[in-house]
């Protein structure tokens, strides 16, 4: 227990930030209010801590589901759009990064799937949604 705790501790602040400048990349993407990083994680971690000060685990479960199916909705429509239409598209250029892009693109993969202790994630919020349910 105490190595997983060390663990924890060590990474969920790097993942932390990952994750939110990654969501900041792609609501500064799709909103174009404004470029500045620093202000989309603003705006995003205060949204999670709201979420979950006032609608807990309850609450995010809720829109948890609603965003898998937007998500979900988004991805398959244009499949269905393409399959209907067939349009015609021109080849893509190629890209190849190289220097420090390389190396973050390397990292950034390796860390993608998952950090180690998702699993134990899981069960944590299994275990709050039973509590929940009671």
């Amino acid at each position: 227990m105490i190595i997983y705790f060390v663990l924890n501790l060590a990474t969920m602040f790097t993942i932390q930030t990952a994750v939110t400048i990654v969501t900041a990349g792609l609501a500064s993407s799709l909103f174009g209010i404004t470029d500045n990083m620093v202000v989309w994680s603003l705006i995003i971690t205060i949204g999670c801590y709201v979420i979950l000060l006032f609608g807990r685990y309850q609450l995010l479960d809720k829109m948890i589901k609603i965003i898998i199916l937007i998500l979900a909705v988004s991805t398959i429509f244009p499949l269905e759009l393409h399959l209907l239409i067939q349009m015609k598209y021109t080849a893509l250029n190629r890209y190849f990064p190289t220097g420090a892009g390389l190396v973050f693109l390397v990292a950034f993969m390796g860390w993608m799937p998952a950090p180690l202790d998702i699993s134990i994630w899981h069960s944590i919020w299994a275990i709050e949604k039973i509590k929940i349910k009671k």
